[in-house]
């Protein structure tokens, strides 16, 4: 039992890091399709794909768009915002060039045509506001614009993420199953049953922490995947106890399900983790978290440790 339950995180685990390769995929189509159609403008776009058999699509979401459109122009006097709408039945070229699968879908395009958010399926008027607030940046005076235009384009491709070594889910995975492999091949069973049922509560801590930490960020509007832009700075919930929560969750689960399994070999490996953590993951994080939010960001790695 305790095997298939592991297994089943496993698969989880699996499948989450498959979301992440999908949406990245995703997000990498629309950027090309953005640069094959030179969606830069003077102003930033959203760009709304629906269909006619979609009741959502033109009951719901058209009417919610226009109405984030008149806040956001009444709000920004000096800017602007478009709204572009394409039907993927009409238009199913230009809609498989974007890569869309579901309707309704939102794409956020800043006005150097870069993609900056997409949303698959009903976005409320609220959510699309805030995502507006921040990930936009209303773009210099033409004049300006203009000169700076090359440079701008030259850093298109450049991702606004940390350039993690690989995600800290899998890093966690890997070294689990190693260790279990160790423990079967060379068995060391030096550990008490009471011990090893110290895994059970390790874990539920592990998935309070996750829990938490998935809300807090959720209503900060920021993307849980590392390998996409930033874009709030969270110091609220958990993370105003440990500046990494879910890396903290993580390590949880690990211990819990090396000692569940009596993988001893997979507790040796565990310095070995946390050192790929620290140099491949967390240290690249904070320097991107430092450049992204300055100030802020000092201020709260000062005042918050980075594991407990």
């Amino acid at each position: 039992m305790l095997e298939r339950l592991l297994i089943s995180v496993g698969v989880f685990i699996a499948g989450y890091l498959i979301l992440i390769a999908l949406k990245r995929r995703q997000l990498r189509n629309a950027q090309s399709a953005a640069g094959n159609h030179q969606a830069a403008t003077e102003y930033p776009t959203i760009l709304y794909f629906s269909a006619g058999s979609c009741h959502q699509c033109y009951s719901l979401q058209r009417p919610l768009l226009e109405e984030v459109q008149k806040e956001w122009l009444a709000g920004q006097p000096n800017g602007g915002l478009r709204l572009v709408t394409y039907s993927v039945e009409e238009n199913p070229d230009i809609a498989t060039q974007w890569g869309i699968r579901t309707v309704p879908t939102t794409i956020i395009i800043d006005a150097n045509g870069n993609v900056l958010h997409i949303n698959n399926g009903l976005a409320p008027k609220a959510q699309l506001l805030r995502q507006l607030t921040n990930l936009l940046k209303f773009p210099e005076p033409t004049s300006s614009r203009r000169v700076h235009l090359k440079k701008e384009k030259k850093q298109t491709d450049k991702r606004d993420t940390a350039g993690i070594v690989a995600p800290p889910p899998l890093i966690y995975l890997a070294a689990l199953g190693v260790g279990y492999y160790f423990s079967r091949v060379y068995p060391l069973d030096l550990l008490p049953t009471a011990v090893k049922m110290l895994g059970w509560p390790l874990i539920a801590i592990g998935a309070l922490c996750v829990a938490s930490a998935f809300r807090v960020m959720w209503r900060a509007n920021t993307p849980v995947d590392p390998y996409q832009p930033s874009t709030a700075l969270v110091t609220a919930g958990p993370y105003g106890f440990s500046r990494n929560p879910l890396y903290v969750a993580l390590t949880l689960f690990y211990v819990g399900g090396a000692l569940l399994l009596n993988a001893l070999w997979a507790i040796v490996l565990l310095p070995l983790v946390l050192i790929v953590m620290v140099h491949g993951v967390i240290a690249r994080e904070e320097r991107y978290l430092e450049r992204k939010f300055g100030a802020a960001y000092q201020e709260y790695k000062a005042r918050v440790r980075r594991w407990i």
